[in-house]
């Protein structure tokens, strides 16, 4: 009976170890999988939703209860979107720590705590970004930072967000006929290829030198001279007694 009850234990064993190492597969194929489409379409999808109640406002009355419903409509869709994706990114996080996935320097651990930590940073970030018209990436790349995600990474997924929310926050513009479309032209135009040129100096220099901690310093003086020209703008239209803005009222 020993012997019996031994060669089950075995067999239970190895039928773990096999199912470990299913998981497994499944887990370093879905890490190998670039670009992550699947993760990048709910991140669209999102955006896309957003974009179609930013376009009921245009047909709805400005300061009606309408306009106020669907403006508010977007926090309960975004919150559930969020609680979903946080129960997703834990599920997989244990699901990771029991079939023994080997973590690397860069990957972000999800537990309780963590994600609602920094999804309430980045929160903030996009808050302020779409109030301001600011780079959300002024927080959220060091934040990924703080994450000890690396920084090539942080870079990259900045980036994308602030695709998505910068994204979300023009439409809002428009929609307001609050953009002045040649400048935003002028500025987009110049953005893009700034953008392009930088990305290729500056994959050019981390290879050459084997530094990536030029991105690191990079990030930081876009922060500080970010928040000087921030800071000397807000004074000059506090002194100006340009800082009224009327919700309903267009830029002409």
């Amino acid at each position: 009976e020993l012997n019996d009850l031994d060669e089950e234990i075995e067999l239970n064993d190895l039928d773990e170890e096999d199912e470990n190492s299913n998981i497994l597969a499944k887990i370093y194929a879905d890490e190998r999988r670039i670009p992550p489409w699947n993760k990048v379409g709910i991140v669209a999808a999102i955006f896309l939703l957003v974009l179609v109640l930013t376009i009921i406002r245009l047909f709805v009355p400005c300061g009606s209860a309408g306009f106020w419903t669907v403006v508010v409509v977007n926090f309960p869709l975004i919150l559930g979107v969020m609680f979903l994706i946080r129960r997703r990114l834990i599920a997989k996080n244990i699901e990771k720590e029991k079939a023994g996935y080997e973590f690397q320097r860069g990957d972000v651990r999800w537990n309780p705590r963590s994600s609602i930590v920094y999804p309430s940073i980045c929160t903030v970030a996009g808050l302020f970004a779409g109030m301001f018209g600011i780079g959300g990436g002024i927080v959220k790349s060091p934040l990924m930072l703080e994450m000890d995600v690396l920084p090539d990474v942080a870079v990259a997924t900045s980036a994308t967000m602030i695709f998505f929310t910068t994204g979300a926050a023009t439409v809002s513009y428009i929609a307001f006929g609050s953009l002045l479309l040649d400048f935003g032209a002028l500025f987009f135009a110049v953005g893009f290829v700034a953008t392009i040129g930088g990305q290729k100096i500056m994959r050019y220099l981390v290879k050459k030198l084997q530094r990536k901690s030029l991105l690191v310093f990079g990030i930081a003086f876009i922060i500080a001279v970010s928040t000087v020209l921030m800071t000397i703008n807000s004074i000059a239209a506090a002194l100006n007694g340009s800082t009224k803005i009327h919700l309903c009222e267009s830029t002409e």
